[in-house]
């Protein structure tokens, strides 16, 4: 992985694992407290992100998976009707909260959803320059 401390290896290590931040900044040792603040931060950094990539990569390969296998699975389940995931989900033991999460993980994948903060303010500047007087 690329240069990173003990708690961010760890950080990497448990995101992972779980995809969740504000879990895998606890399990790494950050404060409870501040955990998702500290997850959000810490997912901005390249460097967190690339030993994320290159773990999860490492990963799949380990398991003999390719990422466009996993895309694929997602997808054929996200695009199941109603039928075919009920048999599906009694032959594997799924819920219906699976497609749905199954559409996010597409969704998120492909960027289709993105968060967004609106924010408005109103900025006052006054300039003052020191030097210039009015002549007449």
């Amino acid at each position: 992985m690329t240069k990173l401390n003990a708690k961010q290896r760890l950080f990497v290590k448990h995101y992972i694992a779980t995809l969740n931040g504000a879990e895998s900044a606890r399990r790494a040792g950050y404060s409870a407290n501040s955990a998702k603040e500290t997850a959000s931060r810490l997912l901005t950094y390249d460097n967190i992100q690339q030993a994320i990539e290159e773990g999860a990569k490492e990963r799949l390969e380990k398991a003999g998976v390719q990422a466009e296998d996993v895309i694929a699975e997602i997808a054929k389940l996200a695009m199941m009707n109603g039928e075919e995931l009920e048999e599906w989900a009694d032959k594997f033991g799924m819920r219906v909260a699976d497609k749905t999460k199954a559409l996010e993980l597409l969704g998120r994948y492909h960027t289709l959803f993105t968060d967004r903060v609106e924010q408005s303010s109103e900025v006052q500047i006054n300039v003052t320059i020191d030097g210039l007087e009015d002549e007449e």
